[in-house]
């Protein structure tokens, strides 16, 4: 109805509170619960194309406003899935340019959303796991500099990297369906391919012996400000031929 694909951390959120809430819950409202959100997805299935199109965009109107007054009087799925939407209508940066044909055929679109730059965020760090890099060495603090970093330096990214970062929830999406298709092999190239996009970033791992590999960032967490180590990967942004494949 909303034409979105939660993150992994909204979906986490706002199911854990919905569970939450319906355990806590009375017998009468637990049935009106299912019942009622049943229902909105047989209404909105039933019927002519243009039938369900307009019923779509009924529910649309509706749930936008139930899930408004519902984080406004605190319930906390309400208050999570409320929050996802906003955010996929926040822009925080917009690509520069004429969008290219292939782009415009692929209904991509410029503007970065808070919620395309939560995606950018995941997907780099899915990218880290899976190409074999410790999760442990991806702190919360670096994390935010990366964030910091892309919207601040946004408009100097090449135009390709930032029509990836504006349309973030796409590729994440599109990322994560290749990677859950490909076999052994085919995931063991990924994987490589993964790291050599990650140093292209500036986001490198520690040599061994505990040294860092010079352009090192995100995994030089003693080393380096937050301010020097979000400047190593704009320059490795701006300055690479970075080229996504997918």
């Amino acid at each position: 109805m909303f034409g979105v694909e939660l993150t992994e951390a909204e979906f986490n959120e706002a199911a854990n509170a919905f569970v939450a809430s319906y355990r806590a819950a009375d017998p009468q409202t637990q049935a009106m619960l299912a019942t009622g959100w049943q229902g909105l997805v047989a209404q909105a299935t039933r019927g002519t194309p243009a039938e369900r199109q307009k019923q779509i965009a009924d529910l649309h109107t509706v749930l936008s406003q139930r899930f408004a007054a519902g984080a406004q009087a605190g319930i906390p799925w309400a208050v999570a899935i409320d929050a996802a939407l906003r955010k996929r209508t926040q822009a925080v940066a917009t690509a520069s340019g004429q969008m290219p044909e292939a782009a415009r055929r692929s209904d991509w679109h410029t503007q970065m959303t808070e919620a395309d730059l939560d995606a950018d965020l995941e997907t780099l760090y899915f990218m880290w796991v899976a190409s074999g890099r410790d999760a442990n060495l991806v702190t919360p603090q670096f994390a935010a500099a990366v964030r910091y970093a892309i919207v601040q330096n946004f408009a100097a990214f090449p135009q390709q990297v930032q029509l990836i970062f504006a349309n973030g929830q796409r590729v994440y999406a599109a990322l994560r369906g290749q990677w859950a298709q490909a076999n052994a092999q085919q995931r063991i190239m990924l994987a490589q391919q993964f790291s050599a996009d990650l140093d292209a970033l500036g986001l490198t791992v520690p040599q061994a012996g505990g040294t860092i590999r010079a352009g090192g960032a995100w995994s030089d967490v003693n080393g380096k400000s937050h301010g020097e180590w979000a400047g190593q990967m704009v320059q490795g942004l701006a300055g690479s031929s970075y080229h996504s494949s997918w």
